[in-house]
């Protein structure tokens, strides 16, 4: 429950050279049905006009900040979160757009569950088939930590999609600052093992867009990423033997695309510790010989 009838919720919104999308993102915050919101836009030091674009909107609500030097994602978003004044913290990528009533909706759930809390809900990505960010068929539902099926099986929701008690930050800490990527699943598993309430809203209430300066292309610094998530989680993924399973088959497939054969046997090998039954592993390790 909140301590206040009317919280504030403070909206984090990190950036990046997105002048051409972040006028788009400032108005679906702006417009939102919620009022008592501020926007925390922290730049992690564009190189375009997203300042001078930002500086256009006069509201009261809208706090811009910028970086000394490119930080990263995972430095600029803790930014944000340290400026927070909010009972509450959204995130929104300043390529994303959020519907109208999203805090709103989000907000009146939160209301009804203990704290610390996350309430994530549903929405799409742009394109001629859409893709979602939590399966539709699931109804509205709170989610709870089970060891045997580990929690990252499901897709991680876009942070786009997060609405946060303050508290959960002083509980678990901020997102982990030595991770390259790979910070949202790391924040959503130790929200899960700190016993943080976890609800889904399956609402639609964003859409989120494809970029050209994102990081989902396989390179060296995304498989380190998951290389420290890894050592980090290692105990806790190998309750789930299915999960690490495929998490270390990804990750020699990935290596291979690199052309780095040894890492790519050294996870096989790893796969095969877990699952020795599995024959295709042996085609596979042909591949990198």
């Amino acid at each position: 429950m909140s301590e206040h009838a009317d919280p504030l919720v403070s909206v984090v919104m990190p950036t990046y050279n997105r002048a051409g999308t972040i006028e788009r993102a400032v108005k679906s915050v702006l417009l939102q049905t919620y009022k008592n919101c501020e926007l925390i836009i922290v730049d992690d030091g564009s190189k375009d006009d997203t300042e001078n674009i930002v500086a256009r909107f006069k509201s009261e609500k809208v706090k811009y900040f910028k970086n000394d030097r490119n930080r990263g994602v995972v430095y600029t978003r803790n930014f944000g979160i340290k400026e927070a004044r909010g009972e509450y913290v959204a995130f929104l990528d300043s390529d994303d757009e959020w519907f109208a009533e999203k805090i709103e909706k989000q907000l009146n759930k939160a209301l009804e569950i203990e704290k610390p809390l996350f309430v994530f809900c549903n929405g799409y990505c742009e394109g001629t088939e859409k893709k979602y960010a939590w399966d539709l068929n699931i109804n509205s539902t709170f989610l709870t930590y089970n060891e045997k099926v580990h929690p990252l099986k499901q897709s991680v929701p876009p942070p786009s999609c997060w609405f946060i008690s303050r508290d959960v930050f002083e509980k678990i800490g901020l997102f982990d600052g030595n991770l390259y990527t790979w910070e949202d699943p790391d924040l959503v598993l130790r929200m899960f093992l700190g016993g943080i309430n976890i609800y889904f809203l399956n609402e639609l209430l964003l859409e989120w867009h494809k970029s050209s300066n994102n990081l989902s292309s396989i390179n060296e610094k995304l498989l380190g990423a998951k290389e420290v998530f890894l050592k980090k989680h290692l105990e806790n993924m190998r309750k789930d033997k299915d999960y690490i399973y495929r998490f270390f088959c990804s990750m020699a497939k990935d290596y291979l695309k690199l052309g780095d054969k040894k890492k790519s046997r050294k996870y096989l090998l790893d796969a095969f510790k877990t699952n020795p039954y599995k024959i295709s592993l042996l085609k596979r390790f042909l591949k990198t010989i």
